[in-house]
């Protein structure tokens, strides 16, 4: 079966005249190197595909699902990658470089060495991720309570009371806060 990957732009980037899916052909085209900047890869199933040194920038990725994908080294700059699925995928020093991560699941993901300058990881699933010499991104605030010790001045929290400062929520063993 023949497969061709195209641009955003309609254009023909590679066909894999024998792959029985999308990964298969995009892995084919990384191995031999194709110019796959501006790839429409949206919602593709790459799960566990291997695409190291893949240059991938610009492409559209969102809503993939790379689980567990091999991206080291990859050139991801400037890709929408928003909703993309990357838990458990290694991404050890790609080129992050203003990528839409935006609510992605990056959980377990490896980012050692990654270049994230300018990402945008709005909601992003951060959780157990490999963040260790990774650039761009400070890995103390991808949780919003870590955020807090960058603030300045005074910090103020709000808790829910009722006139006599008892916890209304809970229906047994409330709580009073007192000033």
């Amino acid at each position: 079966m023949s497969i061709t990957i195209r641009s955003v732009a309609g254009a023909d980037l590679y066909v894999a005249e024998t792959a029985t899916d999308v990964r298969e052909a995009l892995q084919k085209a990384v191995r031999i190197g194709a110019n796959l900047v501006g790839a429409d890869l949206v919602g593709a199933n790459l799960a566990r595909a291997y695409l190291a040194g893949a240059n991938l920038a610009h492409a559209d990725l969102a809503r993939a699902d790379l689980a567990g994908a091999y991206l080291v080294g990859a050139n991801l700059v400037g890709a929408d990658l928003a909703g993309a699925n990357l838990a458990g995928a290694n991404l050890a020093g790609a080129y992050l470089v203003g990528v839409n991560l935006a609510h992605a699941d990056l959980a377990g993901a490896n980012l050692a060495r990654a270049n994230l300058a300018g990402a945008n990881l709005a909601h992003a699933d951060l959780a157990h991720a490999d963040l260790a010499g990774a650039r761009g991104i400070n890995p103390h605030r991808v949780n919003d309570l870590l955020m807090l010790r960058d603030q300045p001045g005074p910090i103020r929290a709000y808790k829910l009371v009722n006139a006599e400062f008892w916890s209304p929520i809970q229906s047994t063993g409330k709580l009073k806060f007192a000033v």
